[in-house]
């Protein structure tokens, strides 16, 4: 829960998680309801909303976890279509494709 807690802070962002329904299994966190909660027991290879995973030191969020953050106060820049599939190809973003700063 740390791992995601410390994510989410780097945007200076605040999602309210009740931990009790957090799974980890093995590197993975998943957030489930109250009825997926007794079920987690039991071996399973996915199961309620995935939240991301850690990896060394280096927490991996989903893209379900970054649209809580995104839909949460956080700070957010707007940019335009190609520096975004840009930087989901892992390059930089530039200020000229920058369109709106939150």
């Amino acid at each position: 829960m740390k791992a995601i807690k410390d994510f989410v802070g780097q945007f200076r962002a605040s999602i309210n998680l009740d931990e009790s329904l957090i799974v980890k299994k093995k590197n993975r966190y998943y957030l489930l309801n109250e009825n997926l909660k007794h079920q987690s027991h039991q071996d399973f290879f996915y199961i309620g909303v995935y939240l991301g995973k850690l990896k060394g030191a280096i927490f991996f969020p989903s893209f379900l976890l970054l649209t809580m953050i995104a839909e949460s106060k956080a700070n957010k820049i707007v940019v335009d279509k190609k520096t975004a599939w840009l930087f989901i190809c892992g390059r930089d973003i530039f200020k000229q494709g920058i369109l709106k700063v939150n």
